[in-house]
């Protein structure tokens, strides 16, 4: 199960059934249980207006995928946010998800500086096709001395557990 920043505090992680807005597991656990909707009908005693309508299913619906308990707020440690329908809270935030974000992970993976000399700057710049191109063969170099490393990295342990090398 994937865990996420408390939204009451952000130092503490908790578990998080659902995952982030744009993981493929989101919100399944809401398959053939009331949605937002079937609580505004059974809520509403009287004609809402549409502003009062807009509010409320928002609300349910933050509620009910886990991104603000809206109804939490007399809860011990729960941080009252009066514009938590409007905040961006951490299940939303993309920006560690964004082609961006996969692109610098995967230079620094791939030592593409090391490899290649391009700066990231440089790299962003390249036809997408060259850079796949050289994410390709920055993934088979690594492959090819990955045995080479092994075996180093073994030599290197076993020498240091050696207490003859000493």
């Amino acid at each position: 199960m994937e865990e996420i920043p408390s939204p009451s505090d952000p130092g503490r992680m908790v578990e998080n059934p659902d995952g982030h807005v744009v993981w493929p597991n989101f919100g399944l656990n809401m398959r053939n249980r009331p949605g937002p909707v079937d609580m505004l009908v059974d809520l509403a005693t009287q004609p809402l207006d549409p502003i009062q309508v807009s509010l409320l299913l928002r609300e349910f619906y933050d509620n009910a995928y886990g991104i603000y308990d809206h109804d939490g707020l007399n809860q011990a440690g729960h941080e009252a946010r009066p514009l938590a329908l409007v905040g961006l809270h951490p299940k939303e935030q993309l920006g560690g998800y964004s082609k961006l974000h996969r692109f610098f992970r995967r230079f620094e993976q791939m030592n593409i500086r090391q490899f290649y000399g391009y700066t990231a700057a440089e790299f962003l710049k390249l036809p997408h096709d060259i850079v796949e191109l050289y994410f390709t063969m920055a993934r088979e170099r690594m492959a090819r001395e990955k045995p080479a490393l092994d075996k180093a990295a073994a030599a290197m342990q076993q020498a240091m557990s050696d207490p003859r090398s000493t």
